[in-house]
């Protein structure tokens, strides 16, 4: 889901063309990785523990 957010807006900000959505890509982007997906993270490894471990070894964060 968050891929095709920053994958959208990219789009977007390349089809209005204004500094703000070129902008507004890296802050999502920001925003995503180092408060929202990280919040979702620390509620996956308290509800599944070593499963959710051996999960984030096995499969990259991003594709």
């Amino acid at each position: 889901m968050y891929v095709g957010v920053v994958v959208s807006l990219s789009g977007l900000a390349l089809w209005v063309g204004t500094r703000h959505f070129y902008l507004a890509v890296p802050v999502t982007f920001l925003l995503l990785n180092f408060f929202y997906i990280l919040r979702e993270e620390r509620m996956l490894r308290e509800a599944f523990g070593g499963q959710y471990l051996t999960y984030c070894r096995e499969v990259r964060r991003w594709l």
